[in-house]
């Protein structure tokens, strides 16, 4: 009886250890993430952000209510004009939707039959 409940104990821990991996694997994918994007930005790599190396990724997803320049002054808390990397990090994981599994599902697109 005893031999049983320590291995149903292990078996539980166990799998604890393994969700708390795969946590912890989440978190720094998302961590990566902001870097990969900061130093694909920063094309003279001086560790900063301008402007101009902004709009390379962001002018596609401005609209006519929000500029390139409004989105990268929102970003630029200190207003020197430039991004370091702990504001990027802010910009980016707040920009960032959050990917739902359900998203991640491929489901069948239902035929609408029409009539007439």
């Amino acid at each position: 009886m005893i031999t049983k409940t320590l291995k149903i104990g292990f078996f539980i821990i166990t799998i604890a250890s393994f969700s708390l991996v795969s946590a912890q694997e989440k978190l720094n994918t998302k961590k990566d993430r902001s870097v990969k994007m900061f130093n694909y930005l920063d094309t003279n790599t001086d560790d900063k952000i301008n402007l101009e190396e902004f709009k390379v990724r962001y002018e596609k997803e401005s609209t006519e209510k929000i500029t390139v320049e409004k989105l990268f002054a929102s970003a630029d808390t200190d207003a020197n004009e430039t991004l370091d990397r702990a504001e990027f990090k802010i910009f980016y994981e707040q920009t960032q939707k959050p990917k739902r599994i359900e998203n991640q599902v491929h489901r069948p697109k239902k035929k609408v039959e029409k009539k007439g």
